[in-house]
């Protein structure tokens, strides 16, 4: 004789305790990302083209920076990279050639996670800056 669990009183108190209801303090669509940044900093310096909001920079792997040249009485340029509710920079460049790329040897092992971006200021005033979308810093794939 088969006992059926639907009339158990603990099972439908655990089906009524274990339905999802939307929590008030939640947002609607979870990102790990934050929302696109404000364009800050001097639009007339230069404009940023890589990172963009969607890539991913691999540890220790080198990558290519690239902005479009506004101002072409800038020289040189200082690259350093960022993180959201961090206080630590990691200087990339101090003095690298205002030419629109510069790549970077190797992205360092000792960051990892979301909500990196780039500041790109002028290396001899450091009020004239830019500011890249968040990205993300991972490892490589394992298996390669």
């Amino acid at each position: 004789m088969a006992v059926s669990m639907s009339n158990h009183p603990l099972y439908k108190y655990t089906l009524f305790h274990m339905k999802r209801r939307p929590s008030p303090y939640v947002a609607a669509q979870p990102t790990s990302y934050l929302e696109p940044r404000v364009v800050c900093g001097d639009s007339s310096l230069a404009k940023m083209l890589y990172p963009t909001r969607s890539c991913t920079w691999i540890r220790g792997s080198p990558v290519c920076i690239q902005w479009t040249v506004h101002d072409e009485n800038i020289l040189t340029v200082r690259i350093e990279l960022c993180q959201w509710g961090s206080n630590a920079v990691t200087l990339l460049a101090t003095h690298a050639p205002n030419t629109g790329c510069y790549v970077y040897s190797k992205v360092p092992w000792g960051v990892i996670g979301d909500n990196f971006y780039l500041r790109i200021s002028d290396s001899e005033n450091s009020n004239r800056f830019i500011t890249s979308d968040y990205f993300r810093i991972g490892n490589p794939r394992q298996g390669w």
